[in-house]
């Protein structure tokens, strides 16, 4: 009886011993799985960081290289214009020189004079027509066009190929002036008579719009005699950085 009661006392004690074992096990495995869980999570959470990290720094580059972008085109802008508002200040100054020279060889003509066989003074009969009617007093319209499309103007100035260097466009807010000069000098000698002439004509030409411009993206072609301008409008410029 007491062998039999002993036994049984062994076999608990032994079914305890490997329930205990099962259950140190089961905790073993539950911390590894806890441990592992916590290693996955602060690597995720490492990851998450420097990705948000590296976004905050491209967005950083982004804006700072948009801004730098922003600023000189600003500078460039102002720079054309300045350049611009230098050439036509040098061409008024230059028409103004010649038509001073113009004038000094014209008082010097209209002083001079022969005399007839009387011995009187006879004027010297000048050999162009009067102001109203010759051409060099006269506005001449060059025979430029402007029209519309969805997202631009587009203005075709006349300019031969021996000019189309001289010809500039400043864009300003809702208008386009196009601007140039020509010039031309001959001369030739004639039974014992030099005869010379220098002419200097400068132009311009301004279009309205009704629509604000932009210079960003103009684009420039020649087409025949022709110089064909696009000038996209502000609204559309806006449209596509927003998209």
């Amino acid at each position: 009886m007491a062998e039999s009661i002993h036994n049984r006392k062994s076999q608990s004690q032994s079914m305890i011993r490997e329930i205990q074992q099962q259950k140190a096990e089961k905790k073993r495995e539950i911390m590894s799985k806890q441990q592992q869980e916590l290693t996955d999570m602060r690597q995720f959470y490492a990851d998450e960081l420097r990705r948000v990290e590296q976004e905050s720094a491209d967005a950083i580059v982004s804006i700072r290289s948009e801004t730098d972008q922003a600023t000189r085109d600003y500078s460039d802008q102002k720079t054309a214009e300045k350049r611009e508002a230098r050439a036509l200040q040098e061409e008024e100054r230059y028409a103004k020189m010649e038509e001073a020279q113009d004038s000094a060889r014209q008082s010097s003509v209209e002083s001079s004079s022969t005399y007839t066989r009387h011995g009187k003074k006879k004027p010297l009969i000048q050999n162009y027509e009067t102001k109203a009617t010759d051409s060099f007093y006269r506005v001449q319209d060059r025979g430029s066009r402007v029209s519309e499309v969805n997202n631009a103007y587009v203005i075709e100035a006349y300019a031969p190929e021996h000019e189309k260097d001289n010809l500039r466009v400043s864009i300003q807010k809702d208008k386009a002036v196009v601007s140039g000069k020509r010039k031309f000098g001959d001369a030739y000698e004639n039974d014992g008579k030099k005869i010379s002439t220098n002419n200097f004509q400068t132009f311009r030409e301004e279009f309205k719009f009704t629509r604000p411009v932009s210079h960003e993206g103009m684009t420039r072609e020649r087409v025949g005699d022709y110089v064909r301008f696009t000038i996209p409008k502000l609204e559309a410029i806006d449209t596509s950085e927003d998209t």
